[in-house]
């Protein structure tokens, strides 16, 4: 009897039809999984060999085809009778087998139930047939013997080893209920347990590709617009205030929020802990000195001292970047960063330097840096653009809204003038951020060694 059959077509298959095999094999990477889904030597067949839109999407409804003298009984009734709607069909049999376990007589009862395609682990007949019924199917290779002289059906919904990597310990296995997703390009499987993980990092890729492919037509590099468009999206999380164990898995930490609202953040339990040896980037609100801030983030500089003396490091972040105005302006760490977490302030500087065309020669990882909340703004428009369009707003009206806030900074920046002359600039010409004026932080510059702009 077989075991309760895999879910009807559901909200996670409408969103997978959006995307390619692709796209899912790109988000399962992201997810720890090194062959992204991809089943090796599986192509098209029908309707068509290698060509036309053809595309199957749905939860996987798995058969086990097994040697005759394997020890167990033959499934007592024929699979295909039991296909849920909107499945695929996932066959497996033994690797080398040279007969085909898989005809035109099951793609018709297929079709009839409403299966969406067949993924055959091995070879099919009946080519002709399957063109004929317009039916997808995705295998190996062709053959003519059917497998009653050799193989038995000793499993229906049950998970399958895909049979090109039997010896493999890494080998994909399919489940029932597991999302196949197949066309020109071949066949990935997407564990059930990913899906809700996979879908929105395969949105945000797809989103990336479009925007990267914009700019190569109009002549940027390809290193670029992938640094522009796919090196920090990815790795950027908006969470909502204390959540502690989204601290404790970060690389780097945004504290965008007034002092007193970090003081009360630093209150919940964990935070503190959860923040030490990060990298701490604070764009600090306006109105409250240096160091109120300072104080707040990494605790008093009597604290500190004696932390340093105790414990040979600061109290909560060891390296913090601190917002200081619409240019960028640094000071020397205590100790240089290690190897992995420079790599994360590289990331950041690199895109702020573009940004703001800084120099890259004059960016080091031994330096707290991080531009304005306009400069801000424009590392992680992406997100508000998202957010807006979120809460209702045209995703047109977003982008410009977005633009418009930043063309004035930018103009600024741009333009070579030196400091005083900028304060006295954009402090005159409100408006470089939407519904605040945050380009005002530059009156914290003080006190701080500057460097970087030309």
């Amino acid at each position: 009897m077989a075991a309760e059959s895999p879910p009807q077509k559901g909200p996670i298959v409408k969103a997978l039809e959006e995307f390619t095999t692709c796209d899912v094999s790109d988000a399962l990477c992201k997810l720890g999984q090194p062959h992204g889904g991809f089943l090796p030597g599986l192509t098209m067949w029908s309707p068509q060999r290698q060509d036309g839109p053809a595309k199957i999407v749905g939860p996987a409804y798995t058969v086990k085809y097994v040697p005759l003298d394997y020890p167990a009984p033959k499934h007592p009734t024929h699979y295909i009778d039991s296909v849920p709607k909107d499945a695929v069909v996932f066959v497996s049999c033994p690797p080398g087998t040279p007969n085909a376990v898989y005809g035109g007589l099951m793609s018709m009862r297929a079709q009839v139930r409403g299966a969406v395609g067949s993924v055959i682990d091995g070879r099919f007949r009946d080519l002709q047939e399957q063109r004929e019924l317009g039916y997808p199917i995705f295998a190996r290779g062709v053959g003519t013997a059917p497998p009653a002289p050799l193989l038995k059906v000793a499993g229906v919904d049950v998970p399958l080893r895909v049979q090109s990597r039997q010896d493999d310990e890494d080998s994909t296995v399919v489940r029932p209920g597991d999302y196949v997703v197949a066309d020109l390009n071949g066949v990935v499987v997407l564990p059930a347990e990913l899906a809700e993980r996979a879908l929105p990092l395969m949105r945000k890729q797809v989103d990336a590709d479009d925007c990267m492919a914009v700019e190569i037509k109009k002549g940027m590099g390809f290193s670029e617009a992938s640094r522009l468009f796919r090196g920090l999206k990815d790795n950027f999380q908006v969470v909502s205030r204390r959540n502690v164990q989204v601290a404790v898995q970060s690389e780097a930490i945004t504290l965008a929020c007034p002092p007193g609202v970090i003081r009360t953040d630093l209150s919940e339990s964990g935070t503190r802990e959860a923040l030490h040896q990060k990298i701490g980037i604070s764009i600090a609100a306006r109105g409250h000195a240096t160091s109120d801030r300072e104080n707040l983030i990494r605790g008093s500089r009597h604290r500190r001292e004696r932390q340093r003396q105790n414990l040979g490091r600061p109290s909560i972040a060891e390296h913090c970047c601190v917002a200081r105005g619409p240019r960028l302006v640094s000071r020397s760490l205590t100790r240089r960063l290690p190897e992995d977490k420079s790599k994360v302030v590289d990331s950041i500087f690199n895109r702020i330097g573009k940004l703001s065309r800084i120099p890259a020669s004059t960016m080091d990882a031994c330096l707290v840096m991080c531009g304005s909340a306009p400069t801000f703004t424009a590392l992680f428009s992406p997100v508000m653009v998202d957010g807006a369009v979120a809460s209702g707003l045209n995703r047109k009206h977003a982008e410009s809204m977005v633009s418009r806030s930043l063309s004035s900074t930018v103009a600024v920046l741009e333009s070579g003038r030196r400091l005083a002359e900028i304060r006295k600039y954009v402090c005159a010409n409100p408006g470089c951020a939407i519904g605040d004026d945050p380009s005002f932080e530059l009156v914290w510059c003080e006190g701080f060694h500057s460097r970087g702009y030309s």
